[in-house]
């Protein structure tokens, strides 16, 4: 698992690259909370070179996107591939962070 980051005009954009799963779990959320915590945060999760998430992985994401909103942050999905879409939406994600088909789409909607 790899995680990129770029800022697009205060949006942060956390490219996430791999499989999260319980092997990678501990190690995806420590890194991405270490790169993207602060209070006021705008983030997206661009998923779209995530091959496979498993319910640690969907854990992980839930932690951090509560920890961004907790110190009142947004934070939303972008670009994923159909199979992690599907986790996603069996596990009711997508009530929780709102997906985007692409991330300019994502970093468009934090920006409104």
């Amino acid at each position: 698992m790899t995680i990129e980051i770029q800022d697009q005009q205060g949006v942060l954009v956390a490219r996430l690259t791999g499989r999260i799963d319980s092997t990678t779990a501990v190690e995806t959320q420590t890194s991405l909370l270490q790169k993207v915590e602060g209070s006021g945060l705008k983030v997206v999760l661009d998923l779209g070179a995530v091959e496979y998430v498993s319910s640690a992985g969907l854990r992980t994401i839930l932690a951090v996107a509560k920890k961004i909103q907790s110190s009142q942050g947004q934070v939303v999905a972008a670009a994923m591939q159909d199979q992690v879409r599907e986790i996603f939406e069996i596990a009711g994600f997508d009530a929780i962070i709102k997906p985007h088909a692409d991330v300019a789409s994502a970093v468009a909607a934090l920006r409104a």
